[in-house]
């Protein structure tokens, strides 16, 4: 999901400095999670191994982090 969230960042931010928060979710982040959604259901009817259901997908970043959507959060600790 993480690599198509950021292609689809690049495809229609390439400006970075003007996507905000909100478009990142809205534009790039939902539309990710449904075509790998989609991606894993198909997966499932061709193969039993695979769930048609997804495990809980956490972003790597919030909001709120340090250095906003896309970009992970500064190590702490040693």
């Amino acid at each position: 999901m993480q690599r198509i969230a950021a292609g689809l960042l690049r495809i229609l931010f390439p400006s970075l400095e003007t996507v905000t928060v909100e478009q990142f979710a809205e534009c790039c982040a939902e539309p990710a999670k449904e075509l790998r959604r989609s991606i894993r259901q198909q997966l499932a009817l061709m193969d039993e191994g695979y769930s048609p259901s997804l495990a809980m997908i956490e972003p790597r970043w919030h909001p709120s982090a340090p250095g906003g959507p896309g970009r992970r959060p500064p190590k702490t600790g040693p």
